[in-house]
């Protein structure tokens, strides 16, 4: 716990605690119900707004301390990898800002800081004045995360236009937009896309396009076009943004990227494309062993190209790690036996699906030819009935019988239909030894 005491400013202490955010809150298009800094009550004296709104010295030490302390209180370490890099970018923005764990602080939420946070970023109130020196070799994330505590009432306004004005600086605007999404708000998509795409900062363009992930398929596009980017870095950045929506388009652009050079950035690769389902991405994972085992290319990461490829295609490690004692040469060549044995069933399961496939023609043929005599006999005999040639129980009878001709077409439409759609997604099931 961390009392902020300063002989300038008087603080009324409030405690609050903070608590973990699950990804579907983080990045939902609602609200949150409470911020991770809540206030236990929201008394704050009038002495204490009093004494720091007009003083920007003061606000400058508290929000030196406030932004110190959560620094030193949320870990952006990026679970190692070089800070700037995709590698540190990713693991801050998609699991630190929806860390689980609980940490408590005192903190007085005077939304009278939020002028003053945001200068510490390259905010300017007036579009003339000179950006000033800005402390940060690297992104300040603790300035973003503290901004989403402020993401209400008249702060979530003015931290939502700095993020859309073109005038501020693109590290403030960055702040905010990742504030904005961190507390669930919602983005001008096409207008954080051109700041993205305007950016010269290596490492703020990174977190840019990491961020566009929660852009669905209104991002798509621009993630794509970003995956053919030369520098290896952004192009990851942008393959990992992809995650969720994973577009068959994207396959040939991992291909074009694995043919690079060793680059730092490849284990995110490989984690994210042995997530697609589709079929091309299995293949390419076999084409990748073959010329790992071979010393063609990427060999230093042989073993977790392994890895990666039996969980493309759904091999437990237990079918080729038998012992502790294997090299990563005789579990790569079981992979890809075990490849093999999985296309013989995948073609076994293709054919025996056309099959089906082609009996439910059969059957709806008949079926439908079947109803079409039915129909016509019903007809028949409903007009020898109205002649009275015939009694009505005739008609009756030809009657339930077309019922149950018109309900086997029925059955047999739907039976063809879910063969169908079995064999329109055998692209994205994995074979399996089942």
């Amino acid at each position: 716990m961390l009392l902020l005491n300063r002989a300038i400013v008087c603080f009324t202490s409030c405690c609050l605690s903070v608590g973990g955010l699950s990804l579907g809150q983080w990045c939902g298009e609602q609200p949150h119900e409470y911020s991770w800094v809540r206030a236990t009550e929201d008394d704050r004296t009038e002495s204490t707004q009093e004494s720091t709104q007009d003083d920007p010295a003061s606000q400058s030490i508290v929000v030196t301390e406030l932004l110190a302390k959560v620094k030193s209180s949320i870990d952006f370490s990026g679970s190692g990898g070089e800070v700037g890099s995709t590698y540190h970018a990713m693991h801050v923005i998609y699991y630190r800002f929806n860390t689980d764990s609980r940490q408590e602080f005192r903190f007085e939420r005077n939304d009278t800081l939020v002028p003053a946070i945001l200068r510490s970023a390259g905010y300017r109130s007036e579009p003339s004045q000179p950006v000033g020196d800005i402390p940060y070799e690297f992104f300040p994330y603790e300035v973003a995360w503290i901004l989403g505590e402020f993401c209400h009432g008249e702060s979530l306004e003015l931290i939502r236009t700095v993020a859309e004005s073109t005038s501020q600086h693109p590290m403030v605007r960055l702040a905010c937009v990742l504030a904005l999404k961190r507390m669930g708000h919602s983005v001008d998509v096409a207008n954080f896309i051109d700041l993205v795409r305007a950016e010269n900062d290596r490492e703020r363009k990174i977190i840019g396009i990491l961020l566009m992930r929660w852009f669905g398929g209104d991002a798509k596009s621009e993630l794509l076009n970003y995956m053919s980017h030369p520098d290896v870095e952004i192009a990851t950045a942008a393959a990992c943004a992809l995650k969720d929506i994973k577009p068959d388009e994207a396959v040939a652009k991992f291909a074009d990227l694995l043919e690079r050079e060793d680059f730092p950035s490849l284990v995110l690769l490989l984690g994210t494309l042995a997530e697609y389902k589709q079929q091309s991405a299995r293949d390419l994972f076999e084409k990748l062993l073959q010329n790992s085992l071979n010393g063609v290319r990427h060999t230093p990461h042989l073993d977790r190209i392994i890895d990666a490829s039996a969980n493309a295609w759904g091999i437990n490690q237990a079918r080729y790690r038998t012992s502790n004692s294997d090299s990563n040469e005789l579990q790569g060549k079981r992979v890809l036996e075990l490849m093999g044995q999985l296309r013989i069933r995948q073609a076994e399961y293709k054919l025996k699906l056309e099959g089906q496939l082609e009996s439910c023609r059969t059957q709806l043929r008949v079926a439908e030819a079947i109803a079409k005599i039915r129909r016509q006999e019903f007809k028949r005999l409903l007009l020898l009935q109205s002649e009275e040639i015939i009694e009505s129980d005739v008609s009756q009878r030809a009657e339930a019988q077309l019922d149950v001709a018109t309900q086997e077409v029925l059955d047999a439409r739907q039976k063809l239909l879910e063969i169908e759609t079995r064999f329109g997604e055998l692209d994205r099931q994995i074979p399996s030894f089942d």
